[in-house]
């Protein structure tokens, strides 16, 4: 049966060993952004074209958005920079398309709301009853029955034109009426369906609404990508700190081991937990080795038996050029270290 305890340790000592708080933590946002980023272009492709048209958009604007967050930080040529130049423009146009529709799919859904409102639907059913109420009125016009009753003489006819000329102006009433509340309707709508922060906004800089969007979702677009690309660069290129991060217990297991208290220096060691002691014996002893040379090279050079330099330690250990300019970059750091 395998210990799950023990499998997670074995598999987790890197990451916790190599890896500090800050590490971690630039990781995770790194992760989360590209992930944002990239959903933005799938879903920005989706709305450009059809079925068809989306089974490629949707992989190649994936693919520019993946250029601009890793590119930078795993080649370092001149001609990476157009590359991710082109590729940004690419992503800002997508992320760009994407901040638009979003804005416009907003002013549609509050559109919608507006019209399920308790004001919109009473208006409607005004607008209703006027406007049955203005068609069932047939008379002629003010201006036809005017001119007849100036010239009518019966006392009958003349009755009968006088109630058509009230029905007549009851009829420009109603019309007047229905204008009116068409006009209060359409203020309604267009009060309901904007978004209140970009007409403010346009409002103040003095342009037009399209405008602010088009800037805003640039300035995101930008935020996202140029972070995302800055994250990983820094993940990639940025200084490891292990050796400052040792435990007292760490320590202690490597001492029990060998007999040598290790030097910390800013070498990466891989320190393993109690339980992959055994096979780890071979390497902590090598480590404890170099510490030996490096505390008998310091006493030397104390003493002034040994000068710090290459040339110095090669001639006073008998070694090799290589191994006496590894030992000459671990006595300056630890020295620089105390």
């Amino acid at each position: 049966m395998v210990n799950t305890k023990k499998l997670l340790v074995v598999l987790l000592a890197p990451f916790v060993n190599n890896m500090n708080i800050r590490r971690a933590l630039t990781l995770c946002f790194a992760i989360a952004i590209t992930s944002l980023s990239v959903h933005i272009s799938a879903v920005s492709a989706r709305e450009l074209g059809g079925t068809t048209d989306q089974v490629l958009l949707v992989p190649l604007f994936v693919y520019a958005t993946l250029l601009v967050h890793f590119l930078p930080s795993l080649i370092k040529n001149k001609l990476v920079l157009i590359i991710c130049g082109l590729s940004l423009l690419a992503t800002l146009f997508s992320h760009l398309n994407f901040f638009v529709h979003s804005a416009e799919r907003h002013d549609a859904l509050q559109e919608t709301i507006a019209e399920d409102s308790p004001k919109v639907r009473g208006l409607l059913e005004r607008i209703a009853d006027v406007s049955r109420e203005y068609s069932s009125i047939g008379s002629r016009t003010e201006t036809v029955i005017s001119q007849l009753l100036a010239t009518e003489t019966n006392w009958k006819v003349r009755s009968a034109l006088k109630i058509e000329l009230a029905e007549a102006k009851r009829k420009i009433t109603l019309w007047n009426q229905l204008e009116e509340l068409k006009q209060e309707l359409a203020k309604l709508r267009e009060t309901s369906g904007r978004d209140t922060v970009t007409s403010e906004v346009s409002r103040i800089a003095s342009v037009s609404p399209v405008t602010v969007r088009v800037s805003f979702g640039l300035l995101l677009a930008l935020l996202v990508d140029l972070s995302g690309a800055i994250l990983w660069y820094e993940i990639s290129h940025g200084k490891v700190e292990t050796s400052n991060n040792i435990s007292k217990s760490e320590t202690e297991v490597i001492e029990n081991a060998t007999g040598h208290v290790p030097i910390l220096v800013d070498t990466p060691i891989m320190f393993c937990p109690k339980v992959e002691l055994r096979e780890n014996t071979k390497l902590a002893t090598t480590h404890a080795s170099i510490d030996k040379d490096v505390n008998a090279i310091i006493l030397a050079i104390k003493e002034g038996k040994c000068r710090r330099t290459v040339l110095s330690i090669q001639k006073y250990f008998r070694c090799r050029t290589s191994r006496a300019a590894e030992l000459n970059r671990l006595v300056k750091e630890v020295l620089q270290a105390q």
